[in-house]
């Protein structure tokens, strides 16, 4: 196979890989009996796909150090997911990651690869211990504010593209949806 072939393969696997991690948490959203029910299941139906190895939710405190409260993870790599540090203040280290940025900002924020990243310091020794290579941050949002996040992570670089960003933003508005369930 060319080059670009193998690039056709990996772009066509990823979307694949994103429209069916929706359907299944669609379903999910649609059953669900309360939000940390729904986060748990979306991220089993995300982390259910090969391609993606940890899918983390969190909800925003009101803390002083506006940090996040993890409400769901899961995927072969959710170790990771459990020791996250997280935050979306621009002073703090925690908050200058894709993460603080997307809460930030609330846009979507995609990290190619992790092993590029100039602002996944604190982060990037205890990704590559689990494998992880690149993410999506999503925003929650309700009612014009954040109020959380949605993160997936993935085993290949480069594994987000515009499709993927559009697939994962749409679930995340259903999931925030789903909050005061």
């Amino acid at each position: 196979m060319i080059a670009s072939d193998l690039l056709s393969q990996a772009y066509l696997e990823a979307q694949r890989s994103a429209i069916t991690a929706f359907a299944d948490a669609e379903k999910v959203v649609e059953v669900g009996k309360s939000f940390r029910e729904i986060a748990e299941g979306v991220c089993h139906a995300i982390a259910s796909q090969d391609l993606y190895i940890c899918v983390y939710v969190g909800l925003l405190t009101t803390e002083f150090n506006k940090s996040l409260q993890m409400v769901a993870v899961d995927g072969e790599a959710k170790g990771y997911g459990k020791s996250l540090s997280l935050s979306w203040d621009p002073n703090s280290v925690y908050g200058s990651g894709p993460t603080g940025i997307a809460l930030r900002s609330g846009e979507p924020v995609v990290m190619s690869d992790t092993e590029m990243a100039s602002n996944f310091g604190p982060w990037v020794s205890n990704a590559r211990l689990f494998g992880i290579r690149s993410s999506l941050s999503v925003p929650l949002v309700a009612d014009g504010k954040n109020i959380g996040i949605l993160i997936v992570y993935s085993k290949e670089p480069s594994s987000f593209g515009p499709s993927e960003i559009f697939i994962f933003k749409k679930l995340a508005k259903k999931l925030a949806g789903a909050v005061n369930l």
